[in-house]
């Protein structure tokens, strides 16, 4: 009866030990999940760098020439028009002069007059626009740098964010493997412990019987079972009856 105990538990961490391995490789155990990855627009690096060195370079001056004039005073083509302009009133004093009758040097003098007058204005005005334009530039620089430094942060952020979320999502797939693991090893000490209980039980009827008695186990035609069972007694006038 022992060995028969001693089966039984085997048997038992046989089949447990067959569920648990069977439970691992079963294709719909438990599986991690892949985490994702933050996703960058490609152009994203390289339009900020491009933009940082234009903002750099607007707010420091350092412009392509087709740009230049804005920010610049006595410019070629200030000066073209500069020429026109004295061109027109030059024009237009002498024909007014020729009209009233003038002659000689106070014709001359009027003319130059007009001349200076109107390039003296004109300058203050290209000068001061020169100005504006600077001011104008230098703020294009700085609000440059600005968004290119607005639009890292934002990045920065959005990246810390969806690694946080990963971080997250990360602690609940070792919180779910560990309540697996637990979940199997529960399962496994059940199964143990049952099977040490019948090994238990059996050891304690196998303990009650009598020290030094083996039980026998009776089959059909022995003479045990003959002495035990009616059905195999022979009967009380067997042989008187001459039977043997």
């Amino acid at each position: 009866m022992a060995w028969i105990g001693i089966g039984t538990v085997g048997g038992l961490a046989l089949g447990a030990t067959g569920l648990f391995m069977g439970s691992k490789g079963n294709k719909n155990k438990f599986q991690t999940p892949t985490l994702p990855t933050y996703y960058e627009d490609p152009m994203f690096q390289d339009t900020q760098k491009d933009l940082l060195k234009r903002g750099k370079d607007i707010s420091q001056g350092d412009l392509p020439d087709y740009y230049k004039i804005i920010g610049q005073s006595g410019s070629p083509e200030f000066e073209g028009m500069l020429r026109s302009s004295n061109a027109d009133i030059e024009r237009a004093s002498l024909e007014s002069a020729a009209k009233t009758g003038q002659r000689g040097g106070a014709v001359g003098s009027n003319v130059a007059g007009a001349v200076g007058r109107n390039t003296a204005q004109l300058r203050w005005q290209d000068i001061m626009r020169s100005i504006e334009g600077k001011q104008f530039l230098f703020g294009t620089g700085i609000d440059t740098i600005s968004g290119v430094r607005s639009a890292a942060g934002t990045n920065m952020a959005n990246r810390n964010n969806f690694n946080l979320g990963v971080a997250g999502v990360a602690q609940q797939n070792v919180q779910l493997e560990q309540a697996e693991k637990a979940r199997k090893a529960a399962l496994w000490n059940s199964i143990i412990s049952g099977g040490m209980s019948t090994a238990g039980t059996i050891a304690g009827s196998y303990a009650g019987r009598t020290p030094g008695v083996t039980p026998s186990i009776r089959t059909p035609g022995s003479a045990a079972s003959a002495a035990s069972n009616p059905a195999f007694r022979a009967p009380e006038n067997f042989y008187l009856s001459g039977g043997y």
